[in-house]
């Protein structure tokens, strides 16, 4: 029989995404909002700040334009304002990500027991690394929620149609993230010596299919087939062009992991060895998620987020086969212990306070709002806005016109000496606003009119006419990639001025 409560779980563990992501308007890392959020506004908006990646076309279009889907229904309806648009994107993939629930619980029920899936479902409902990525449009979260979906389906019987829906999710899956291409073939492989041939073709079938829609999207976007996942090698593999952005030693995602539960997770890793005919296949798809991450020289611990929704499969098999031999008593006042222990661990980790967390997480909460984003916000609305000037922060930290919604020119300290040599003025000759952290840099010219935390908004009282910098461009130059390399692809929208 189901569990009567899973519904009712579920719907808690949306509610505490969404009220968790509301609150949380920060960043994890840059790439959310200029490979994915800002394109998509770039897209269904025209205008946008377009990073290095979208002018040699290393990145898919599949994320923005899922993205793309509710900017443009907010367009539509003319409720196109940040203040809008942003809460209902992030609302969608708290909707998406909620699907983790089910699948640990089926999951954990397919390898164990009954109540293997209720403890596995009730960690995800509530773990706090699940619920601060829930809203974040990565597609290291979307592949892992397809992976452990493919894994599900793997883990139980199957038919023709459950065996087509394995094709779509798993290929679709590596679409996303084509590093997730060695765990995608130990599950291809699994089932290919477990399945039946009419399930094989139907599930080959419908992962060719996908294959070729992902090549076809590059092809309408990039000019070529499969362009995206060709340059991305080429720039990363081949050119080196990651190592650029940091190198990380060989226990890197070993040691934060470990961070990021407390040790929890790795302590129900070492104990899943115990029952490794139960549990041989997900414990082979974590280690070698991390072990071939491990190869790769520039790590960031997002890469290996499907480790996450696996381990907690995991660790709600091993809580129910420890706590089996005991009494009945006894045995639901262990596995209510553990699942009290969990939440301590979680509620911890949310406000940033276990040991070794800070290496991993920078948010003290982690649903603490970054001010300078609702200075973007803010600004929106504001209608005397005509150019903007960003002190004190590099552009990859900033909001970018997602946040700001206005097409108008935004200014970076790059700028500055440029401002400087052909007009002999600074910021005052070309911004009507500054967006400043109080830090040192100064801005004469400006007066503060407003604070958003610790964040200065400025208004320009010069009264000096406003001039726009020549040569000022939405392309953010990335200099050691642009002198070197030449882009080989044919872009589908325009180019930003």
């Amino acid at each position: 029989m189901r569990w009567r409560a899973l519904p009712w779980l579920i719907a808690a563990g949306f509610v505490l995404r969404v009220l968790f992501a509301l609150r949380a308007n920060n960043i994890h890392h840059p790439d959310e909002i200029f490979q994915y959020l800002e394109q998509a506004h770039r897209l269904v908006f025209g205008n946008g700040l377009m990073p290095w990646e979208f002018r040699f076309g290393t990145r898919s279009w599949l994320v923005p334009l899922l993205i793309g889907a509710p900017l443009q229904v907010t367009a539509w309806l003319g409720l196109d304002r940040p203040a809008i648009y942003i809460p209902a994107v992030k609302i969608l993939f708290c909707a998406i990500s909620v699907v983790v629930i089910p699948l640990v619980y089926t999951g954990a029920r397919r390898i164990a027991s009954e109540a293997a899936g209720r403890m596995a479902a009730v960690v995800a409902a509530i773990w706090y690394e699940l619920v601060y990525f829930s809203f974040r449009p990565l597609p290291d979260a979307l592949s892992a929620y397809l992976l452990l979906g493919a894994l599900v389906i793997v883990l139980g019987p199957v038919s023709r149609r459950r065996a087509a829906i394995f094709g779509v999710v798993l290929a679709l899956a590596v679409a996303l993230r084509v590093q997730l291409l060695p765990l995608a073939g130990i599950l291809a492989l699994v089932a290919a010596v477990t399945w039946t041939n009419r399930c094989r073709a139907a599930a080959a079938a419908t992962a060719a299919a996908v294959v070729v829609a992902a090549g076809l999207l590059d092809r309408l976007t990039w000019g070529g087939w499969f362009a995206s996942y060709y340059n991305n090698y080429l720039f990363n593999a081949v050119h080196g062009v990651s190592s650029l952005f940091g190198e990380q030693g060989h226990r890197f995602f070993a040691d934060q992991l470990v961070a990021a539960s407390f040790g929890v997770f790795a302590a129900a890793g070492l104990c899943g060895l115990w029952w490794w005919r139960r549990l041989w296949l997900p414990i082979t798809l974590i280690v070698v998620l991390v072990a071939s991450h491990t190869l790769i020289w520039h790590k960031e611990y997002r890469f290996v987020f499907a480790a996450i929704p696996l381990v907690i499969l995991l660790f709600g098999v091993v809580a129910a086969l420890v706590t089996e031999p005991l009494s009945a008593t006894r045995r639901r006042v262990g596995r209510a212990a553990v699942l009290a222990g969990v939440c301590v661990v979680s509620f911890a980790g949310a406000w940033n306070r276990l040991p070794g967390q800070r290496a991993v997480y920078d948010h003290v909460p982690l649903c603490a709002p970054d001010p300078s984003l609702q200075a973007y916000m803010q600004l929106s609305d504001d209608p005397s806005l005509t150019a903007l000037f960003i002190a004190d922060e590099e552009w990859w930290f900033s909001g970018g016109y997602y946040y700001l919604h206005r097409d108008v020119p935004i200014y970076f300290m790059r700028d500055v000496e440029v401002m400087r040599a052909e007009s002999g003025l600074g910021v005052e000759a070309y911004a009507s606003h500054v967006i400043q952290r109080g830090g040192a840099h100064k801005t004469p010219g400006f007066a503060v009119v407003s604070h958003v935390g610790s964040v200065e908004l400025r208004r320009n009282v010069t009264g000096l006419p406003l001039r726009v910098l020549a040569g000022y461009s939405r392309q953010v130059p990335e200099p050691t990639i642009d002198r070197t390399y030449t882009p080989h692809v044919r872009p589908f929208l325009p180019q930003p001025r």
